[in-house]
């Protein structure tokens, strides 16, 4: 009964009726039709079973519990209404986050995630005291991730609760999350469950919400709830920043002449390519971005070595303070230089795969070198990281050779660049100014 529902879309209440589900067979004690008490085997597929009776297994005969008198337990209507929308959204209709439409794969997306936060937070949120179910249910909420297992929680958080009690409980939690109308709505309905969670991570020494998916307004919701989860990060807000430094005139990578002056005796055993992603990520802090994850996604950033620097690479920080105005001072630098829009040029050298013939060929003949596709790509990553301030392996061209592998790729790359002539550094410089200034989009500088 229940446990298909729930997989046909998240159901625990019947719409029609406004009744619960129901679970466990009060004659035998054991969840309908699951067939044993010892484990899950279903129904006999030799013996026909009448499908309104129970039939599971128990006490050497049948149980003949009719299916028709179990006890109807009625629900709030509002249960029943965002139940029937949850089934409206499965069927196909088009769901909204904060007033925006999304995919149904990111609706229900949303809600496995959800749900997990709210499982996990709990123990410790004062909201489940005052959700319009059924006690039992708000007790099962309140404790089924207290209890554990040898192997650590007692089900996986997003998986399907392991009761028709906690099921309830959910839905009806987050009701008001995926029902606000608007992206702050979604903020203060989440923010006692965020907050919650955060408290429940620091208690058990554990982050099962970790890479947890929380598809647009409910990711921007989430970073909005939570305070600074580092002293790295909370560290920031001490700073004072000498001038507002826009998110599209910072680099990818910080300037490397910065990083070494400022920046790199506060990052001890860090590669450099490492040290200037985080720094231009607390750059991007410093400028507004109100989380690691928010500053990537503003710098265009690779989402998976920016969680890495954010995540390990901070942890070798000994003095946050003192980082912390390096950082400010570099972004001084970077003004005083004047802005350069870096969002900009990466728009626009998004297709920049190789270096033309021609253009190589002027430049490398009169060194009595030969132009390959090898040392035009090679080259349009070298434009690429130099106008961008990217990293190399962001580049458009870094990946267009589909015939090469990672290491052949990267191999050619360092011999491009120690071995690069000042007079083709000059040339390519020269090439990539110029698609910039003859390009259509639109920006106050470079």
């Amino acid at each position: 009964m229940w446990q298909l529902a729930w997989r046909l879309g998240a159901v625990a209440v019947c719409p029609v009726h406004r009744v619960r589900l129901v679970e466990i067979c009060p004659r035998c004690g054991i969840r309908l039709r699951q067939g044993l008490r010892s484990r899950s085997r279903g129904l006999s597929k030799r013996f026909r079973t009448d499908p309104v009776l129970c039939g599971n297994f128990h006490a050497g005969t049948r149980c003949p519990q009719d299916i028709r008198d179990l006890p109807a337990e009625l629900l709030p209507p509002q249960l029943a209404t965002w139940q029937s929308r949850i089934l409206k959204v499965a069927d196909g209709d088009t769901p909204r986050i904060g007033g925006q439409a999304v995919s149904g794969w990111e609706w229900f997306t949303a809600l496995s995630s959800l749900a997990a936060v709210i499982r996990f937070a709990a123990p410790l949120c004062p909201l489940v005291d005052t959700l319009a179910v059924p006690e039992s249910a708000r007790r099962e909420l309140a404790t089924a991730t207290s209890r554990r297992s040898a192997g650590g929680f007692a089900s996986a958080l997003r998986t399907m609760p392991p009761s028709v009690e906690l099921t309830l409980a959910v839905l009806a939690a987050v009701e008001p999350v995926l029902s606000a109308t608007s992206p702050d709505a979604v903020a203060e309905a989440m923010e006692p469950w965020a907050k919650a969670a955060v408290a429940r991570r620091r208690k058990v020494k554990h982050n099962p919400l970790r890479n947890l998916p929380l598809p647009g307004p409910l990711s921007r919701a989430y970073e909005q709830a939570i305070p600074p989860l580092s002293r790295v990060a909370g560290a920031a807000r001490t700073v004072t920043v000498p001038a507002v430094l826009s998110l599209d005139h910072i680099p990818q990578l910080l300037d490397e002449g910065d990083y070494t002056d400022l920046v790199e005796r506060h990052l001890p055993g860090t590669a450099p390519a490492s040290g200037r992603r985080l720094a231009a990520l607390a750059l991007a802090r410093l400028a507004g971005a109100d989380s690691w994850a928010a500053a990537a996604r503003a710098l265009e950033m690779d989402a998976h070595r920016a969680a890495r620097v954010a995540d390990v690479v901070v942890r070798r920080i000994t003095d946050t303070g003192t980082f912390w105005q390096a950082i400010a001072q570099a972004g001084a630098r970077l003004l005083r230089r004047g802005a350069v829009d870096y969002a900009r040029r990466r728009r626009v050298l998004a297709h920049l795969h190789e270096i033309p013939h021609p253009v190589l060929f002027a430049a490398y003949r009169p060194l009595g070198l030969p132009v390959t596709p090898r040392r035009q790509r090679s080259a349009a990553i070298w434009v690429w990281t130099t106008l961008t301030g990217g990293d190399a392996r962001d580049a458009p061209a870094y990946a267009a050779d589909s015939h090469a592998n990672t290491e052949s790729v990267a191999e050619n790359w360092r011999r491009f660049r120690t071995r690069l002539p000042p007079s083709v550094a000059d040339a390519l410089t020269a090439y990539g100014t110029d698609l910039l200034t003859r390009h259509p989009h639109q920006g106050a500088d470079l």
